[in-house]
């Protein structure tokens, strides 16, 4: 058919099923799907030609399916402060139907920007959702300014670190909720947020990405204002006792 299943979504209770079809022949019962079916038609279940009379429309079972759809925009945590204005993102939210994962139509990982006049409206899932917040550099924003989240299958607004401040917006009809901070954060989101800063194998031109590895570092640090550097930790098998001077 060409839809999708949304997880958080999908099941309808009884009395949302629609009465179209209850009049109709029964052509699968006791149906069975695992995580590999990609189609409902072929799951292992009971055919019309195994059964008689012992199943009834009173068992029938509701799927709310969503239609197909782009993934969205998103900002890494590497990415450099940006001002985005004027800009619309709609039917939005489907990141792979393959393993039915959707996200937020336009999704931060390390706020540190503005958004003015931004419309996030009618998409899968919520319509802006900020994984972490900088509230510590000179040059960080995260300001949303006339703009407007409506109609969302998702929040209007979600977020996971505090620190972003709306002025002037409109948040309506949005399925979840309007605004909704959850501060929990999967050992799968954690491994693939940290997944980019690792070690780059190649350098862009334009902005290479050079993390400090600890403790292999052996320099000073030196940071000048609105400068960004990124620190990153390795294992080690035994205690590392060192001193970094950041200056």
């Amino acid at each position: 058919l060409g839809l999708t299943l949304n997880p958080d979504d999908w099941n309808l209770e009884r009395f949302q099923i629609p009465t179209a079809g209850m009049n109709e022949d029964i052509i699968l019962s006791n149906v069975q799907c695992t995580e590999e079916d990609v189609d409902i038609t072929k799951c292992k279940a009971e055919r019309e030609n195994e059964f008689e009379n012992s199943c009834s429309h009173e068992n029938d079972v509701g799927v709310r399916c969503s239609e197909a759809a782009w993934a969205g925009v998103r900002l890494g945590p590497l990415a450099e402060r940006s001002d985005l204005q004027f800009i619309t993102i709609e039917r939005a939210g489907l990141l792979d139907y393959n393993t039915n994962s959707f996200k937020a139509a336009l999704q931060i990982d390390f706020a540190r920007h503005s958004l003015e006049g931004v419309k996030l409206t009618n998409n899968l899932q919520d319509g802006l959702g900020i994984i972490y917040s900088d509230i510590y550099s000179s040059d960080a924003i995260n300001t949303v300014k006339n703009s407007d989240f409506s109609g969302n299958r998702g929040s209007g607004i979600s977020f996971k670190q505090l620190g972003l401040r709306v002025l002037n917006s409109r948040i309506e009809n949005n399925k979840l909720a309007g605004i909704r901070h959850n501060p929990a954060l999967s050992a799968v989101q954690q491994r693939e947020f940290a997944g980019w800063f690792m070690q780059p194998i190649t350098q862009t031109i334009d902005k290479p990405y050079e993390p400090i590895m600890i403790p292999d570092t052996t320099e000073k640090i030196d940071l000048i204002t609105g400068d960004v550097k990124y620190l990153v930790t390795t294992k080690q098998k035994e205690d590392v006792k060192k001193l970094i001077q950041i200056r």
